[in-house]
């Protein structure tokens, strides 16, 4: 799931994993790109609503329209539009999970701003006092940040994805194995190169911030990006993946030299992993604090919605160390603090269906898991009653999931469907150990029921 995003002057988006901030909250509106005027304002509401898919296809037609020509007299402010929908179009493939296609357009979208005529023109223009493009400067840095955190985090998530799959990897022939450690490598490499860039970009950012307007200035997110808190927020989900990884960084694990220091242990990865998120947590109090000096009392419901999505994606990291250092309670709580955030923000986008948003999925499907481990341990400890009532919490969370407008493509449906499969294997196994097992065998039949139910409901969904 990733970080938020915003985008001016016409609206924002999220990022991230994953969450969708923008400034203005309506109902959708029916896309339609002119090559007169491009529809942003119908784009931004297909994000908002979750509606990727649709979101991607008119990403990419404004993208089309707006593409520059060299010769064309408006080439630095169409450019900068193109960079815009570019980014759009790779976000809607991100939150889809089609990683491939998100990172081929994040990259299309970053060789904008590197092209040699963009900056000969975009630094002639701005000394001769080009006022348009004077005033899309500021958010042209703010756009390049995001856009470098997400690169980053298309890397991390594929990281996670690796990682949920044990079995393939159990399965690997040695040939395999070392493809897939230097497949680990080169991503790690591309981090590391892209985490230096983006520090770079923020200090640019930094720089100008005081020049932006006020909008840009009262924007918790913006503060956010000058600070700490992305890449924060970005090395805990690194040490995250890496102390699931059984080989840790292969780039380390490859120099056999006596005197080469062993990496760190996974242990160890995680405590770090915990440092780094509460240091993102101290430095998004503090991005607050400076975009609304008033307090919580002052907040727009537009400064809410980029609190509310930027604390939902750090819930769900912190969920995710807690489940992977053993404390499912907590980290069930994580993700229950995530999901309600999410409801918020729909809530507060006056959206006609807040508990149905996509962005949902990822916290019920990681809520649930983290509760099935809490039920077995209350099993193991005696307590089936209570495991078989938090077994069936589980199920209703995964119910949800199923009948949210999620593809059947996404890379996290495959732990949706081994969860469901558990949860009448873990509720059998719980009965037999209630007195009364009638009950339970009653109590499992309704469950199987709910998730079949579910699961025809999801048919009749379009993705």
């Amino acid at each position: 799931m990733i970080l938020p995003l915003r985008f001016r002057p016409h609206a924002a988006l999220a990022g991230a994993c994953i969450m969708l901030a923008c400034l203005v909250c309506h109902a959708v509106e029916p896309v339609a790109t002119t090559a007169q005027k491009p529809d942003w304002a119908g784009l931004e509401s297909l994000l908002r609503a979750g509606d990727y898919e649709r979101a991607a296809t008119a990403a990419d037609g404004i993208a089309t329209a707006l593409k520059p020509k060299r010769r064309d007299p408006d080439f630095v402010a169409q450019s900068i539009d193109f960079f815009r929908a570019l980014v759009r179009r790779g976000f809607a493939e991100f939150r889809l999970g089609r990683l491939d296609a998100a990172a081929a357009t994040f990259e299309q979208a970053r060789r904008i701003p590197r092209d040699s005529e963009f900056k000969r023109l975009l630094t002639a223009e701005a000394r001769g006092a080009n006022a348009r493009v004077a005033n899309m400067l500021v958010p042209l840095d703010v756009d390049l940040v995001e856009l470098l955190d997400l690169q980053m985090l298309v890397i991390l998530e594929r990281l996670r994805l690796a990682n949920l799959q044990p079995a393939t990897a159990a399965a690997r022939s040695p040939e395999e194995e070392e493809a897939f450690r230097k497949q680990v490598a080169d991503w790690l490499d591309d981090l590391d190169a892209l985490a230096k860039t983006a520090g770079d970009a923020r200090k640019s950012l930094e720089e100008r911030l005081d020049k932006a307007a006020p909008a840009v200035l009262a924007s918790p997110r913006s503060r956010a990006l000058v600070g700490r808190f992305p890449l924060s927020l970005v090395a805990g989900i690194r040490s995250l993946e890496l102390s699931r990884l059984p080989c840790g960084d292969p780039r380390s694990s490859a120099n056999t030299a006596p005197e080469a220091a062993a990496g760190p242990t996974a242990g160890e990865r995680l405590a770090e992993s915990r440092r780094q998120l509460a240091d993102a947590a101290a430095a998004l109090d503090e991005a607050i604090a400076a975009a609304a000096p008033g307090g919580a009392a002052t907040l727009k419901p537009d400064q809410s919605i980029e609190i509310l999505l930027m604390r939902a994606e750090l819930r769900i990291r912190e969920g995710e160390v807690l489940l992977a250092a053993g404390d499912s309670s907590g980290s069930s709580q994580r993700f229950a603090q995530a999901t309600d955030y999410f409801e918020q923000i729909a809530a507060l986008r006056k959206l006609p269906q807040p508990k149905s948003h996509p962005d949902l999925f990822r916290p019920l499907v990681l809520g649930a898991d983290a509760m099935l481990i809490e039920a077995r341990r209350d099993i193991e400890k005696r307590n089936p009653a209570q495991g078989r009532q938090t077994i069936v919490a589980a199920a209703a969370l995964l119910a949800r999931a199923e009948e949210l407008p999620v593809p059947e493509a996404h890379p996290l449906r495959p732990r949706l469907l081994a969860l469901q499969a558990l949860v009448a294997e873990d509720l059998a196994q719980a009965g037999a150990r209630i007195p009364g097992a009638e009950a339970a065998d009653t109590a499992a039949r309704r469950v199987r029921r709910t998730l079949d139910g579910a699961a025809v409901s999801s048919d009749l969904v379009a993705p």
